[in-house]
Formats: C-alpha cells, structure tokens, sequence
C-alpha cells in the first residue's frame, strides 16, 4: 500500500510533463485526459503489485537505488548546462555555487562508482 501514493503521484507528473502534455491536479478531466490517464494507470499498477509476490519495502529501496544512479549523470549535465554561457546567456552561477555543484556532482558518482564496484 505504500507503494500506490509514490507510483500514482511522481510518474504521472514526469511522463506527462516530458510529454509535454497538460499536467496538474488543479485541471480537470477535459483539459488534462492524459495526466489523469497516466494517474489511474499507474494507481492500477500501484494496486496490482500489492497482490502479488513483490515486497513494496523492496520495491522502493530499489527504485531509490536507481534514483540514485540516474541522479549522477544528471547532475553532471545539469552542472555542464549551468555553466555553458550559449545555454544561460547573462545569468551566472556564483563561484561558490559552482564549486558546492561540482562537489557533489563528484560524490554522486563516486558513490556510484563505489556501489558497481562492490556489485562486482
């Protein structure tokens, strides 16, 4: 049961804003068909797996664990875009900022490279 309000809230939100599409529960069903679609597919799927053999507490350290690895590279982006003067044009990022950035953008994937290293 823990798993529904995770599943049915976060993954709606980015795969119809990727979509570009309307978003928001402040829409209602007309304007926003496939934010509400997505919601009730993945609350569907939410219910699904607490009836059969997945353990939710599981479930969700390993959905954090992939969270975790995925977090690295986009931070190295996010950092590489923060600082590319074609992609922010006047706006800069304060040194100090930057240098925070780059720090924990090098612990995300040190501690990424740190877990497949005792993986294998």
């Amino acid at each position: 049961m823990i798993s529904i309000p995770l599943l049915a809230g976060s993954a709606p939100y980015a795969l119809a804003e990727a979509l570009q599409w309307p978003i928001g529960f402040y829409r209602t069903l007309r304007n926003a068909k496939g934010f509400y679609g997505l919601l009730t597919g993945a609350a569907l799927l939410g219910i699904e797996l607490t009836f059969i053999a997945v353990n939710p507490i599981k479930a969700l350290f390993r959905s954090a664990v992939i969270n975790g690895v995925a977090a690295a590279p986009i931070m190295n982006v996010i950092m590489l875009m923060t600082t590319n003067k074609h992609i922010t044009s006047s706006v800069r990022l304060p040194l100090p900022q930057k240098i925070i950035g780059w720090i924990a953008t090098a612990i995300m994937l040190a501690v990424v490279a740190s877990m497949i290293v005792t993986l294998l």
